[in-house]
């Protein structure tokens, strides 16, 4: 059965609310028309154990699952990021699953899909350009070159786009000079916005207050001062429409923004996710990387931004992540498992580990991972979905069934409050979420705090940038890394999409390609 005849039978979505994007294979809906819908659906939450070099198949669990529970007769929609095209072309590859658990035209949707990144980029370009000409023609905002705090973006991976020097040469003024940087679009401003806006009224209110710069007399300069927010939302209108398409097994998917994890929420669009809530019975979307980044960073931020909060959370482990964390020992390697469930029933969520199997996986090695689940009481499933499709996660299809259909109502708890400090919310996340004895701030991150005071936006959420390779700031660190000390280098502030992000270790928004990417093998 094709899309378009999938949503009208199966989630009595109306046809004139569907854009045809290519060949019948992708679909824009118009989320507008569902406006008054209230929500059916449970939602289901996938995240991982400590990612590894060697993968852990999150996007093919949470694919796997969905074929599965469509394949019992469940009522189930995904809601799953958009690739970036600098991990398709760098060192990650893909982002539309692997084996039998895949979402189709696969190739459509890791190169440029329906031009959501590029529109978004387009957006962050011109606000930039505008930015420029202000100064050029010395408008009336008094743009000061030293403290223009916005940056370009490109959906590529270019190092020598992270630090640059803008030179204009003017006739009658003096020539204009200052340094900057271009990140990678899914770690834009521009990005998060898409991904946390309500709708498209909230994404405009967003987008006003994105902060550019400050004037020479120390004034906030936001994207509504440079008077151009009809012709960037022209750009965007149909963008925010979610994106709909299928699975190898026929499972409907909406795939929508696609923000990276390490620096900013790495989650789909809040739009596509609450209107998949009303169509559907079951909701399976993912957040990035481990929990201690992904997983915190949905339940204080996205759960809190759109009021939807996980019903159940799956943790996705492999055998071989899991002996990695163990230096070859798997019992010892174990206790990063556990950290991630720890912290996952902080938050009043108890989660199930779903285990993603491999054909080199030892018997030996399985029994052990099944004794070390029952002996810390996590019940688990062992998930064969890259090899066998939607049969291959449907035990762990009837256990999520199970649990739903006994669960009480929700009773989140997060890992701060808002309207506490600067450092108590940083704290509280290092010391609950990555075990941490101790935080230290660099000279930078204190005067950075200092501004964001002055400028009252100190109750806006914490979206942590660090490594996704350790429970610590230092990525070499494998399994627990307790009692270690986070090292903050600096804070910036995202006013539109209402973040406050510190930098912690080393942290790249323009990645490099290396010396063998996969660009170079591209099939």
């Amino acid at each position: 059965m094709n899309i378009k005849r999938k949503l009208i039978k199966d989630f009595n979505v109306k046809k004139e609310s569907l854009i045809n994007y290519y060949n019948d294979e992708i679909y824009k809906i118009n989320y507008k028309m569902y406006d008054e819908l209230p929500y059916k659906g449970k939602l289901i939450l996938v995240t991982a154990m400590t990612p590894t070099i060697y993968g852990e198949g999150k996007t093919t669990v949470s694919i796997g699952l969905a074929d599965a529970m469509n394949y019992i007769k469940k009522n189930v929609l995904l809601s799953l990021r958009e690739p970036s095209l600098g991990p398709v072309f760098g060192t990650k590859g893909g982002a539309a699953g692997g084996g039998k658990c895949l979402l189709i035209p696969e190739d459509k949707i890791n190169t440029r899909f329906t031009g959501d990144f590029d529109n978004v980029a387009t957006v962050n370009n011109l606000i930039s350009s505008v930015i420029d000409n202000e100064m050029y023609f010395n408008s009336s905002l008094n743009i000061s070159s030293e403290r223009i705090v916005f940056h370009r973006c490109m959906d590529v991976c270019d190092r020598f786009l992270k630090d640059l020097t803008f030179h204009m040469d003017r006739k009658k003024s003096p020539n204009i000079e200052y340094k900057s940087s271009f990140v990678i679009t899914a770690a834009s401003e521009i990005m998060a916005i898409f991904t946390l806006s309500q709708d498209e009224n909230d994404f405009k209110s967003r987008l006003e207050d994105v902060t550019v710069a400050f004037s020479t007399d120390n004034r906030r300069i936001t994207v509504k001062d440079l008077n151009i927010t009809n012709a960037l939302m022209s750009l965007m209108k149909e963008t925010l429409y979610p994106n709909v398409v299928k699975t190898k097994c026929n499972t409907l998917s909406l795939v929508h923004a696609g923000p990276f994890a390490n620096i900013a929420t790495g989650t789909s669009s809040a739009i596509s996710l609450k209107l998949a809530l009303k169509l559907s019975d079951y909701v399976i979307t993912e957040c990035g990387f481990g929990a201690d980044l992904g997983f915190e960073k949905y339940i204080d931020i996205v759960s809190r931004n759109n009021k939807i909060y996980p019903d159940l959370t799956i943790l996705v482990a492999t055998i071989k992540a899991i002996k990695y964390h163990g230096d070859g020992n798997l019992e010892l390697g174990f206790e990063n498992v556990k950290k991630n469930v720890e912290l996952i029933r902080k938050t009043n969520i108890e989660p199930i580990i779903a285990i993603n199997k491999f054909n080199d996986d030892s018997s030996e090695d399985i029994k052990l991972v099944q004794k070390l689940c029952e002996k810390n009481n996590i019940e688990y499933s062992f998930v064969t979905s890259y090899k066998d499709g939607n049969k291959g996660a449907v035990d762990l299809a009837n256990k999520v069934v199970e649990k739903l259909q006994n669960k009480k109502e929700n009773d989140i708890k997060f890992f701060y409050n808002f309207e506490d400090t600067i450092e108590n919310k940083i704290f509280a996340i290092a010391k609950n979420v990555y075990g941490c004895k101790d935080v230290e701030y660099s000279q930078k991150a204190l005067d950075d705090i200092k501004v964001i005071n002055e400028n009252g936006l100190s109750n806006f959420a914490i979206c942590m940038a660090k490594t996704p390779n350790s429970f610590t700031d230092d990525k070499n660190v494998k399994n627990r890394g307790d009692n270690s000390t986070l090292h903050i280098q600096k804070i910036e502030f995202n006013s539109g999409s209402r973040l406050l992000i510190p930098y912690t270790g080393e942290m790249i928004l323009m990645p490099g390609l290396s010396k063998d990417p996969l660009i170079k093998h591209f099939k």
